[in-house]
């Protein structure tokens, strides 16, 4: 992967002075950052910072263990021939190494550490980012992760087994809170095997109602938390001015380097503070010195959060009741069967009606008739979104993905499978990557979130 920071600017100098000055200040706004957020689990701890550049250190426990389970890697995603993300193995499948998870103890106990704290940043900041060092040993966290997990599941412990994948989906977001870019995108490959093993819980049938609870709650927080591209794009420039002495070809390219990167970064503090797709769309056609080239890194933001709502809304599935469920032998709900409900007695306003109702206050009178018509598979999904004023990033995205896969299910309603309630639930997880698909990944993930 190219490191944006190497990128050389060329133009004109502002001297000497003028860069030594800016140099100073984009390195101390760096370091003046903070990483709080609440902590996942209870009772607190101050600051995880400590313990998460314990992963990064080559002298630790935690990075060895690391290193060891990265040899495997092979063995534990097998190649793929024509695609890259393709899926990794079933955890059934996946042959146990005792010892090496026996050796990755402390790593075990460092997450669940860091699960407690109220803060945490990256250890990947551009004081300590060395770009010479390009391990990929942290990514191997998703597999040292999925062995000690697969014999829990093996016996039927989905709870325990989705406690530790939560607990590290939040040290893989903390790993890339406040990072340079490239921490960011370790951060992103890491949550992409870590919820996509959680999709595999989630749609165990010996997932209980209470489990699926729990993990939709530590979903919610998670989704609430998510790591913002402004405090990476101040860490890029840092980086920059730290070493552009030694990255750029004369005096003249190291004064022009980190000038057009205090530009950069006052071009992303105008327009990345609201959503992401502004920001992607803004950065893109920005004319400021090399802005546009670092709108692609700031739209990979979004399939974060694209990916843990995919997977509350199945967590969500997990916790309704079989009442709840449609009959795939009850007469079709048509819009003039609704109205004809409606008509007859005003009053009947049930939850989902309600819910429908805010849906077209925000989205149109369409959006909320799509809700109610189909309320059996989506609006509980969308109702996720609803719940909670502050899930801004969630509100985005669930109700076009949710109406996208309510549209595929109704062409399937006479599907034998449907009409039972595991059935429809594993036919909708089966089809949300086709959904996916269909609605083009990066520009879901363009309107994802709110950094």
């Amino acid at each position: 992967m190219v490191i944006p920071a190497l990128l050389v600017v060329a133009g004109c100098g502002g001297g000497d002075d003028r860069a030594d000055t800016v140099s100073a200040e984009l390195i101390a706004a760096a370091r003046a950052q903070q990483c709080s957020r609440p902590a996942l689990r209870a009772p607190a701890i101050p600051d995880g910072t400590a313990l998460l550049r314990r992963l990064r250190d080559h002298a630790s426990p935690e990075n060895q263990c690391l290193a060891r389970v990265a040899t495997l890697s092979t063995e534990l995603k097998p190649p793929c021939p024509t695609d890259d993300d393709c899926a990794l193995p079933k955890l059934a499948t996946l042959k146990p190494y005792p010892e090496i998870v026996g050796a990755c103890a402390p790593l075990y106990d460092t997450i669940a550490r860091i699960a407690h704290a109220s803060e945490a940043c990256s250890p990947e900041i551009a004081d300590t980012f060395d770009a010479s060092d390009m391990s990929v040993a942290i990514i191997a966290l998703q597999h040292a992760v999925r062995l000690r997990i697969a014999p829990l599941v093996a016996r039927g412990e989905l709870a325990a087994a989705a406690t530790h994948l939560l607990d590290a989906l939040r040290v893989a977001d903390d790993y890339g809170r406040g990072a340079v870019l490239m921490g960011a995108m370790e951060s992103l490959a890491m949550i992409t095997g870590l919820v996509a093993t959680l999709d595999e819980i989630l749609i165990d049938p010996r997932l209980s109602s209470d489990a699926a609870r729990a993990i939709a709650g530590d979903l919610d927080a998670l989704i609430a938390t998510a790591p913002a591209i402004i405090p990476t794009m101040h860490q890029e420039a840092a980086w920059a001015a730290k070493r552009r002495k030694t990255i750029a070809k004369s005096d003249a390219d190291a004064d022009a380097l980190v000038l057009a990167a205090e530009r950069r970064t006052r071009e992303v503090d105008r327009i990345c503070g609201g959503t992401l797709k502004a920001c992607v769309e803004q950065l893109g056609a920005s004319t400021v010195d090399d802005a546009k080239d670092f709108a692609g890194y700031v739209q990979k933001f979004g399939t974060r959060d694209v990916a843990l709502t995919f997977a509350r809304m199945q967590a969500e599935l997990r916790t309704v009741a079989a009442a709840d469920c449609s009959d795939s032998r009850a007469p079709p709900r048509g819009p003039r069967a609704l109205a004809r409900r409606r008509s007859r007695d005003p009053r009947r306003r049930t939850r989902s009606d309600r819910v429908a109702a805010r849906v077209a206050t925000r989205d149109g009178p369409q959006a909320a008739l799509d809700a109610a018509l189909h309320r059996d598979r989506s609006v509980r999904s969308i109702r996720l979104a609803e719940g909670s004023a502050q899930h801004e990033r969630v509100h985005a995205v669930a109700p076009l993905v949710a109406n996208r896969v309510q549209q595929r299910a109704h062409q399937a309603e006479t599907a034998p499978a449907l009409g039972e309630r595991v059935g429809r639930r594993t036919w909708l997880v089966r089809h949300r990557d086709a959904a996916i698909d269909e609605l083009q990944l990066d520009e879901i993930g363009a309107i994802a979130r709110d950094p």
